[in-house]
């Protein structure tokens, strides 16, 4: 047993085996938006940071006290710097944040490999009595402007939470770990009606080659949205993301890119993964071990 299971993964993380134009795919799949997210991040927290600042000062010395002008007090690029920078005035702080950006990242590359080694396997094609409601027709652009204003929104909101940030990093990475055992465990084929997802940013910089059809239960873009609204704690982004998370699903099943069960099953393993990931302490738990061990070595 324990040979076939190594024989398995060494034919799994052989670099021969790969469909690299699959791979590729997976890995620019979420590339492009989180490029953009923190293009604008810089953008919004150090240049408008500091017109907030001054419009911040400026309700302060006329004595004006609204939701905008808290707004503004707390979202500017003095407060985001100093947050921060009290963070990772803490060793464990410091030495956490940056093994959750490795570990993360290399769940997430794994988890692409795993979904590009599994592309070529066959999988059954479902009769799905919703999907057929919708004949077929192209919402690729309203899809990935959905995800990703939410990806940037959500990037601008945890920034300044940076231990509720590590945790959603965590969440996003058992969400990619999840979706990509599952879809090994149950191959689905696509609908011979499919229209192609379309991401113009993917498109623009690595042409349009770069697709991927049978990567389907569950959904990834539902869930991620999902699992965004799940983390929110400010109405407003709840509301939109809300929104979105209904807007994508029914799109993706109007386009036929998946099937129904593949969307409404996606968000009961986004709320999963937010009550044992995200809102629950083991990472904070996991820390405290760490910094106790520091105070016992000092």
């Amino acid at each position: 047993m324990f040979a076939y299971l190594k024989e398995a993964l060494a034919q799994i993380f052989d670099a021969q085996n790969w469909n690299t134009d699959t791979y590729q795919a997976f890995i620019v799949e979420f590339g492009p938006a989180i490029l953009i997210a923190f293009v604008f991040l810089i953008i919004g927290k150090f240049f408008f940071g500091k017109i907030r600042l001054k419009w911040s000062k400026l309700y302060d010395r006329r004595g004006i006290s609204t939701v905008w002008s808290r707004f503004l007090s707390r979202n500017n690029h003095i407060k985001f710097k100093d947050t921060w920078k009290d963070y990772f005035s803490d060793k464990a702080n410091k030495v956490y944040f940056i093994a959750s950006l490795v570990v993360g990242l290399i769940l997430c590359l794994m988890s692409a490999k795993l979904i590009a080694y599994n592309a070529g396997a066959p999988g059954k094609l479902l009769e799905d009595p919703i999907m057929m409601m919708f004949n077929p027709m192209d919402w690729s652009s309203a899809i990935f402007a959905l995800e990703y204003f939410a990806l940037v929104a959500m990037v601008f909101y945890v920034s300044d939470q940076p231990g509720y940030f590590i945790k959603c990093l965590w969440g996003v990475a058992a969400l990619q770990v999840i979706r990509s055992l599952s879809i090994i465990l149950v191959p689905l084929s696509p609908p011979a009606d499919m229209i192609f997802l379309v991401d113009p940013f993917t498109q623009f910089f690595f042409g349009e080659n770069v697709q991927v059809s049978n990567d389907l239960f569950f959904s990834g873009h539902v869930s991620l949205l999902a699992l965004f609204y799940f983390a929110a704690q400010n109405k407003y982004m709840k509301i939109y993301l809300f929104i979105a998370t209904f807007l994508v699903g029914l799109f993706l099943v109007w386009q036929h890119v998946h099937y129904s069960y593949d969307v409404l099953f996606a968000p009961l393993v986004s709320f999963a993964i937010y009550k044992f990931v995200i809102e629950n302490n083991w990472s904070e738990q996991l820390k405290d071990k760490y910094r106790a061990m520091l105070e016992v070595k000092s």
